[in-house]
């Protein structure tokens, strides 16, 4: 195997996103629980970067060769799904990742299919083997156009409209829906009580830092940036994050806008919280229809849903993302392409290949800023979402606070 790999991708099939990708089937050609399991695809195992065919129950790596196990939608096809994640656990030493159709959603009971799994097999699986889990549904079943997805192409006018009047039915709450995937995380946390909190604040505008951020802070460290030429934000997040990867002390950096207002001792907050994990006051997920972590806009209304402490999510918004000290020596980063838009969404999902969690953290706070999104239409922000689509396809779709993705942009 040679040097240790950090992701492992467990049932590949044709769209690998590991640095080691491992597939039961070992030629090529025509695999019919490929694609949507009705038609199939093709698939090369020659074409997949460090390919490995074997059984998913019976891996061929040492104990703990990977940072991250990865799985999608390979463990309903498998007799024996606690012995699969009982595999998964072995080779990973930081975090297991499975995805899979819940047995009450509509892509359940497909061809192949042998085993039908929910939230309460996944959590007893892993309650069983000595670790914690959490799941989200991370994408849920539309009741009247997912039967009929199998006759239709999804670029079909017909059904692409068909299937936005009941994305707002199901917003709207006119329609329950069941989940389609889940999403599980499964590891032994590691808290960490250290009260320490740096923040780094990047400012252009001395009074709005002066009115908003800097009168709210009750208690840490800040370090003050002055960005009045409009440095990319990354480049001035990766520069802390090198110094602070040095560094043997347990602190906790809160990356914040300067119009961030908190209105609470953050480093009680984080006492005892997993520094395995980033948080932020507001994120989401794809198969929510609203944010987690409820924040008080400028005119003094909420967003978002309250949450009583922490709640799992895919991506988190930028305007204050809260790192452990001990993250940095692990390897995340901000991807400097991404000078002032989905640098936070990138690192969430940086986050999540380092086998880190990410979660909101219900704070006292208020944004004061337009919106949570900005100016949508903007070059800037439409060539940031080119990229992150494009950099994080195999994982798609994702969802931010400013933003849904999926492959189609």
């Amino acid at each position: 195997m040679g040097a240790v790999k950090i992701f492992l991708d467990v049932g590949c099939g044709s769209n690998p996103s590991g640095d080691v990708n491992v597939d039961f089937f070992r030629k090529g050609g025509y695999n019919p629980q490929e694609g949507d399991q009705r038609k199939g695809e093709y698939f090369y195992p020659w074409k997949i970067p460090n390919f490995v065919a074997a059984d998913a129950c019976h891996l061929p790596f040492k104990d703990g060769a990977f940072d991250v196990a990865y799985s999608s939608h390979t463990i309903e096809h498998l007799g024996n799904p606690e012995a699969f994640l009982k595999e998964m656990l072995r080779v990973s030493n930081r975090k297991v990742v499975v995805r899979y159709p819940h047995k009450r959603g509509s892509g359940a009971k497909r061809p192949y299919h042998v085993s039908f799994i929910d939230e309460e097999r996944i959590g007893r699986a892993a309650l069983s083997l000595g670790f914690s889990s959490e799941q989200f549904t991370r994408v849920r079943s539309m009741p009247l156009t997912d039967p009929l997805s199998r006759y239709f192409k999804p670029l079909f006018p017909p059904y692409r409209i068909a299937r936005g009047i009941e994305r707002r039915l199901v917003r709207w709450g006119f329609l329950r829906t069941c989940p389609f995937e889940v999403e599980a995380w499964i590891r032994n946390p590691a808290p960490v009580d250290t009260s320490t909190v740096i923040y780094v604040v990047p400012v252009n505008n001395e009074e709005i830092f002066k009115k908003a951020f800097r009168s709210s802070v009750l208690r840490g460290l800040i370090a003050k940036f002055n960005n009045k030429n409009g440095v990319a934000l990354p480049l001035i997040f990766n520069a802390m994050a090198d110094l602070y990867s040095r560094s043997y002390l347990d602190f906790w950096v809160a990356f914040c806008h300067q119009d961030f207002v908190l209105k609470e001792d953050l480093s009680l907050r984080l006492r005892g919280k997993d520094r395995n994990s980033i948080y932020g006051p507001i994120g989401s997920h794809a198969g929510a229809t609203k944010y987690f972590g409820r924040i008080k806009q400028t005119d003094d209304t909420f967003i978002g849903e309250q949450i009583p402490d922490v709640y799992p999510v895919q991506g988190l918004d930028e305007m204050c993302l809260i790192v452990h000290s001990s993250a940095f020596a692990k390897g995340l980063r901000f991807d400097e392409r991404f000078r002032f838009h989905f640098y936070g969404a990138d690192l969430c999902m940086s986050a999540f290949k380092l086998g880190l969690d990410v979660h909101a953290l219900q704070l006292d706070c208020q944004h004061k800023s337009r919106s949570l999104m900005g100016d949508f239409m903007a070059r800037e922000y439409l060539e940031a979402k080119r990229i992150f689509v494009d950099k994080w396809r195999a994982f798609l779709p994702f969802k931010s606070t400013v933003a849904t993705l999926d492959r189609g942009l």
